[in-house]
């Protein structure tokens, strides 16, 4: 009968302090050094089996290294919780989590416990580590200003291997140190992982718990063009409501939504149909013509100045409109501005605004103001 595996896992700040750190930096699911002048080091905390003489399985971490020794790992292993230091008995657990003990002070007291040292170990065995209780030291050795990174850590146990399906020929060899035992050892990681993702696959179609690049996928899916240019939480509102928003495909509610999500503002709409009364006046016609177009094919949608933060947030704005929009439609941006222009994009009681009174200066550097209406001093009334 296949025995169930268990595992540690460490992707949270919480995880790593337990244990004692020195020159570390959390930083969510990860680690790193907080001054990349010296090295940074990480005891984890105590990690109970609850089975006696566990023979531990394999260890996989995120690993953003500076080169093959940036990241050095010492594992260790015993039988009874209690160890002698210094003529005193020591609970593991308090000695870890000393706060009047140096790291050399640990190196010292658990030299007899090290099972193993490993570099940057992404994805390895621990087939040879035996006891009930593990523990490990990280050390994030800093090159260039830089700090290597570690997280998301998860340790398995107990010890699984695939010998156990083969003959008995195969399984008289020595357990843990066999070439076929760790030749298979290869194929069964990758055939873990494997069953592991498809097993979890549905958290990769919920917009709720997904995010980074497997966010802009899910919204592919719903033929969300340029994913890239969405902040991450305003992606996944749109692919929450991408049934919703899939069903009005193509027509002015389905344009102003996409604008409405991206902006939190809804923007007025001119279309051709709404002007055209208006063109029969001479007098109108060429204004009213280059404010919302000749083309009754033009749209022009306008918005308030702070709906934008940026020229780059325009910019990706008239993409996504470009998206959006029927082939046939061309739509003209406006981005008010809080002045009163005459003849331009002004409209009372949203962007007309007169400005205080400012006295020119002519002192080189003060730009001309633009023309206001009258206006109040400091000496009285100009």
């Amino acid at each position: 009968m296949r025995q169930r595996q268990n595992y540690f896992v460490f992707n949270k700040p919480a995880d790593y302090r337990r244990g004692w750190g020195d020159n570390i930096q959390c930083l969510g699911s990860s680690i790193r050094a907080e001054d990349p002048a010296r090295p940074g080091i990480l005891w984890s905390r105590l990690l109970d089996s609850r089975e006696k003489e566990t023979v531990w399985h394999r260890l996989t971490m995120d690993c953003c290294s500076l080169g093959e020794a940036s990241i050095r790992f010492a594992f260790y292993c015993a039988e009874s919780r209690t160890l002698p230091f210094r003529g005193e008995t020591w609970d593991l657990e308090e000695l870890l989590r000393s706060p009047d003990l140096t790291d050399e002070d640990r190196r010292e007291a658990f030299a007899p416990f090290l099972a193993r040292t490993a570099l940057s170990p992404r994805d390895i065995l621990l087939h040879d580590l035996t006891g009930r209780y593990l523990w490990f030291r990280a050390e994030l050795l800093p090159q260039g200003g830089q700090s290597p990174e570690v997280g998301r850590l998860m340790l398995r146990f107990p010890k699984e291997t695939w010998l156990q399906y083969l003959p008995e020929v195969y399984q008289a060899e020595a357990a843990g140190r066999s070439f076929t035992e760790r030749f298979l050892g290869i194929f069964q990681s990758l055939y873990d992982d494997l069953d592991r993702d498809i097993r979890q696959v549905a958290r990769y179609f919920d917009p709720d718990v997904v995010g980074g690049e497997y966010l802009e996928w899910l919204a592919g899916w719903l033929d969300v063009e340029d994913g890239y240019l969405w902040p991450e939480e305003k992606l996944r509102t749109l692919v929450r409501r991408g049934m919703e928003l899939y069903r009005i495909r193509g027509t002015r509610r389905y344009v102003v939504e996409m604008v409405k999500l991206y902006t939190g503002r809804e923007p007025w709409v001119v279309e051709h149909s709404e002007v055209e009364p208006f063109l029969t006046d001479v007098g109108r016609s060429a204004l009213l013509g280059e404010l919302y177009g000749e083309s009754p094919y033009m749209v022009t949608m306008i918005l308030e100045g702070d709906a934008l933060e940026s020229n780059e947030a325009y910019k990706a704005l008239l993409r996504i409109i470009d998206n959006a929009k029927p082939a046939w439609v061309e739509v003209n941006l406006v981005v008010l501005t809080p002045y009163l222009f005459l003849d331009q994009y002004s409209y009372l009681g949203i962007n007309s605004t007169l400005d205080r009174y400012r006295p020119l200066d002519l002192d080189g550097s003060s730009a001309l103001p633009f023309t206001r209406l009258g206006g109040e001093s400091e000496q009285g009334i100009s």
